[in-house]
């Protein structure tokens, strides 16, 4: 997989999967926290203060490192539970999407990019976990 600066150029041609020797989805919050907020609320609430910030420097998610297995498919070395949070985001942004209206061809084009193609999941997690 080439190096590439966004999620949509990192998934678009590629199928990525989480290797059975990775642990599950498992991002722990604070149990110290009145409101125990999940971790895909935690992502929100810090893309929201990206955005309202109105930094002009590209939002940044880190590293993933990835093992190239066949045909475009790599298996997540590194980096695994940050795009799974980031795929639990995009399948429910979808999901209320489609609830409130049918997509215009380019969302339909970024859904089947991003979430899923022809049936078939482009992020999958270990098959103990797999429930987007």
């Amino acid at each position: 997989m080439e190096a590439s600066t966004t999620i949509k150029g990192m998934i678009s041609h590629s199928y990525i999967y989480v290797p059975n020797y990775q642990r599950a989805y498992s991002w722990d919050t604070p149990t110290n926290s009145k409101d125990n907020k999940t971790q895909v609320d935690i992502f929100y609430k810090d893309l929201e203060n990206y955005i309202n910030s109105n930094s002009k420097v590209p939002y940044y998610f880190g590293h993933f490192l990835y093992e190239l297995k066949n045909d475009n498919k790599y298996a997540i070395i590194d980096g695994q539970q940050r795009l799974t949070t980031i795929m639990i985001f995009l399948s429910a942004l979808f999901h209320k999407m489609k609830e409130i209206s049918i997509l215009t061809d380019e969302e339909e084009e970024i859904y089947e990019d991003l979430v899923i193609r022809r049936n078939k999941l482009k992020f999958e997690t270990v098959k103990y976990d797999n429930q987007i």
